[in-house]
């Protein structure tokens, strides 16, 4: 569509208006992913070949958001954008065809428009709508120059085949991106994959190994019994031993067996917003009489009002795994704290202690999940040698991981990120 003097007084159009299917068009500009990325050499070569074909100062493939237009590539101009409300392209985006202004301060819609007016003077534009694949436009090429034109037949043929090539460009790009999503989103999941198996096979070495000893204790005492070479004595003393042993033993198994269900449950963990003050609630009364007989202090810092995306059952039994480690490694006095703090678009969540720490290559072990004897804590209270895996596959299930400090003799800080919930 070409505007000019001859053709009468067009109505006023200043400010360019929204498409009838506006939030359609941005939503379809959005998945592109293309605003805000920098440069490509396909597209720099089309605006490049289109400002030597035309002979005009400026080209721009102009891309069309709610409140401006960005400049995907171009030539002859400074700006990466300019205002929605002063754009050329707002206008040529609601047109079928091309969208000409043979002479702006002829042309009453624009003769006062600041980009006329002032730099970069505008006196020529012809913009081409660009459209995604669902048929929406996207933005413009558009041609500008200083000096009023028109452009012949042969001309608008040629912008009308450029503007066809930058709609291939995009979408060969977004197929690209697509299928470059597809490849991440299955490294990942054979990642999971991988790191399911190496779980698997560190319980099994744990279970190997822990069980063997009870169970040749059990073994032996009762052939003591079967023998009858024990005398009652003997007996109040293995007994308890025994019953301890199988305590223990059963723990074990038992975490096993819930790490082997959550390996076979295949239904999505249920994702929902939750307060960190109710996580607190929820975990805090667990710890407190292990706390309270080592005269260990229990501390919150949880800055106020946050809400994140979880699974309060699943994070709770992280948690309170977290700060039974916390106490056991904790010596006399000293102090445990629960903490959430906001980090960008995440809040971490975590317990920090100081007490025994870990030495390095104990760290690197279990920061690369490789697979450890508990050690006794400064009670000397025994542990499975479970609980850490069992809280990253918990933390797994919830897209997150659980990100490990430490320094012997200093303390320890385990945490893991959650997503902010967004606001109701």
């Amino acid at each position: 569509m070409i505007f000019s003097p001859q053709q009468g007084n067009p109505e006023v159009m200043r400010t360019p208006e929204p498409l009838p299917h506006e939030a359609e068009r941005l939503k379809s500009l959005f998945q592109q992913e293309l605003l805000d990325t920098p440069q490509e050499p396909e597209l720099d070569r089309i605006v490049n070949l289109a400002a030597r074909l035309f002979q005009v100062k400026i080209v721009l493939i102009s891309l069309v958001d709610d409140c401006r237009q960005w400049f995907k590539a171009k030539v002859g101009l400074g700006a990466n954008e300019t205002p929605r409300n002063i754009s050329f392209c707002g206008h040529a985006i609601r047109e079928v065809d091309i969208f000409e202004i043979p002479d702006t301060l002829a042309d009453e819609r624009f003769c006062d428009n600041p980009l006329v007016t002032g730099a970069p003077y505008i006196r020529f534009y012809a913009g081409y709508p660009i459209r995604s694949g669902d048929g929406y436009p996207l933005g413009t090429l558009c041609l500008i120059d200083e000096q009023p034109r028109t452009l012949t037949a042969t001309e608008r043929e040629l912008l009308q085949m450029l503007a066809h090539q930058v709609e291939d460009v995009l979408r060969l790009r977004r197929s690209l991106k697509q299928k470059q999503n597809k490849i991440k989103l299955l490294t990942v999941q054979v990642q999971s994959l991988d790191q399911s198996n190496r779980l698997k096979d560190q319980l099994l070495a744990v279970l190997s190994h822990d069980l063997r000893s009870p169970l040749i204790s059990f073994r032996s005492v009762m052939e003591l019994l079967a023998a009858q070479d024990l005398e009652p004595e003997e007996l109040k003393i293995l007994i308890p031993e025994v019953c301890k042993k199988f305590d223990q033993t059963e723990i074990k198994v038992m975490q096993m067996l819930q790490w082997a269900q959550q390996q076979l449950q295949t239904q999505t963990v249920p994702i929902e917003p939750i307060r960190v003050e109710a996580i607190a609630d929820h975990v805090l009364p667990w710890c407190q009489d292990c706390a309270q007989q080592k005269d260990v202090t229990l501390e919150v810092e949880m800055e106020p009002q946050l809400q994140v995306l979880g699974n309060l059952e699943l994070i709770g039994v992280v948690l309170r795994n977290l700060l039974g480690n916390a106490v056991k490694y904790s010596r006399h006095g000293e102090t445990i704290t629960l903490f959430a703090r906001q980090s960008d678009q995440y809040v971490e969540l975590g317990v920090r202690d100081t007490g025994l720490g870990m030495k390095p290559e104990t760290l690197k072990k279990i920061r690369s999940h490789s697979y450890q004897l508990s050690a006794p804590g400064t009670d000397n209270e025994k542990g499975t040698g479970l609980g850490l895996l069992l809280c990253q596959t918990y933390l797994n299930q919830m897209g997150t991981a659980l990100e490990i400090e430490s320094r012997w003799t200093e303390g320890s800080t385990f945490s893991f990120p959650l997503a902010i919930a967004p606001s109701v």
